[in-house]
């Protein structure tokens, strides 16, 4: 271990829990014992969180004050909260301070927002306790891999571009002697930079990484076109986040950095909901978030193994709380047991976005992270993006190498067509293909709102 990791470990952290009051790392220690519970144990903890936040919000929130009939019914709280309206974004923007319980201490609260990838971000109000369990649920899935708090991390991620130069180099400062992170800004990712980033990842040596799959897929192609490998001693693994990690990325970013992908799932909106194991499996954060999985057509709850939009409740914040929240992601649950031996459910796959989801005209809902497989069989496509702007006209949108011929263009085409339907498509060949405002790189973007009613996905 080196210095900056002793110092965070025994003054930083301890010095955080005396003077601010910071228990993260207690409720580490918490969440991991939660890992072991059998499933009856976990239900009834679930069961127990739930009847404490819907006891509050009824009480204290005025969004949710008209359901207080319901207070005698939370012998049964999933009863109650399925009585709940779902919740989203639309509807929670223009009434955000109704959701603001009246017991809230707003001098001890701070604004949120989510990421803003497909439009608007969405703000909204935390506290310690509710942050804090959120950071716990990452520090005990990073545990399975034997990264701790304080080991070295290099960012891939956007930075702060709103500060100032001095306040950003008080940030950075911090980040680097607080929190043992150094940050490669996702945008400053040019060809010419990638023997200045080798040689800072040589020198620091992180335990892991930490970052957007799309932007360490293109730190790991710079520095392999730097024809030199990476030299690094210590690295236990790479956290790919904030976006569907897809298999080609996985066996890239193993290769160039030589240790494995461990992927996360979190949203601004929802904490940290699922981490994976050694084992391959993610683990849904059932301690820190109740997750349903409904129909796109009917809102009703499916069963498990069904693929449905995500709807989360967040167990921890009283000072905002929002009822089952559509995050607008496209998931699968499962309550199979993973032979790592810990006992919480697992998340089968996250199919990305609700806006990433493409609309036949017979009404049946894709995945447009489909297409990544077939832009993946064609190496002269360095980037690719679709865009639906209705239901008869696709945009494609493509970055290649120089030896992208017509040919496979067509083909490409031919394939999308062969799941959409009959569709019309515009091929743009770009010399850049640029991330949302946010950040992320979107390789699928649906820009019309789906209809209340829709057929299975297929």
């Amino acid at each position: 271990m080196n210095m900056t990791s002793r110092f965070i470990q025994y003054a930083v952290y301890p010095a955080m829990k005396r003077w601010r009051g910071n228990r993260v790392m207690d409720r580490i220690s918490e969440l991991q014992h939660h890992e072991t519970m059998n499933r009856s144990e976990l239900r009834e903890l679930q069961k127990s969180q739930l009847q404490s936040l819907l006891k509050h919000a009824l009480t204290h929130v005025p969004a949710y004050k008209e359901f207080q009939y319901l207070l005698n019914e939370l012998d049964n709280p999933f009863y109650v909260l399925r009585e709940i309206p779902l919740l989203t974004k639309q509807s929670f923007r223009p009434r955000r301070d109704d959701f603001l319980s009246d017991t809230a201490d707003t001098s001890s609260i701070f604004l949120n927002r989510s990421g803003g990838s497909t439009g608007e971000p969405v703000t909204f109000y935390m506290n310690r306790h509710a942050v804090e369990y959120s950071e716990a649920a990452r520090w005990r899935g990073l545990s399975w891999w034997g990264i701790r708090p304080w080991d070295p991390c290099l960012m891939v991620w956007g930075s702060p571009i709103e500060l100032k130069q001095s306040a950003m180099m008080s940030w950075r400062l911090k980040e680097r002697w607080l929190k043992n992170r150094v940050l490669i800004p996702a945008f400053a990712l040019q060809p010419e930079r990638m023997l200045e980033y080798r040689s800072l990842i040589e020198s620091f040596q992180p335990v892991y990484l930490y970052g957007w799959p799309s932007s360490m897929e293109i730190l790991a192609r710079g520095i392999q076109a730097t024809g030199q490998p990476l030299r690094l001693h210590r690295i236990k693994g790479i956290v790919s986040t904030a976006e569907v990690l897809t298999d080609a990325q996985r066996k890239l970013l193993q290769e160039v950095f030589g240790a494995p992908v461990i992927n996360e799932y979190g949203a601004r909106e929802g904490g940290i909901m699922g981490y994976e194991c050694p084992q391959g499996n993610m683990h849904a954060s059932v301690d820190n978030t109740l997750m349903e999985v409904v129909d796109p057509q009917t809102g009703e709850m499916l069963p498990e193994g069904k693929t449905g939009f995500l709807i989360v409740t967040d167990l921890h914040n009283y000072v905002m709380p929002r009822l089952r929240y559509r995050l607008g992601d496209m998931v699968q649950l499962s309550s199979e047991f993973c032979s790592c031996g810990r006992t919480l459910p697992l998340i089968r796959s996250v199919d990305g976005r609700e806006d990433d989801t493409f609309l036949r005209g017979d009404g049946l809902l894709v995945n447009g992270q489909y297409f990544t497989n077939i832009a993946r069989l064609l190496p002269s496509i360095q980037q690719f993006q679709i865009e639906q702007v209705s239901v008869e006209q696709m945009i494609l949108r493509l970055k290649d190498n120089g030896q992208l011929n017509q040919q496979d263009i067509s083909a490409f085409c031919q394939q999308i067509k062969d799941k959409m339907g009959d569709i019309q498509i515009s091929v743009e060949r770009l010399a850049e293909i640029h991330p949302a405002a946010s950040g992320k790189m979107r390789v699928a973007i649906r820009s019309f709102p789906l209809p209340t009613a829709l057929k299975s996905s297929s």
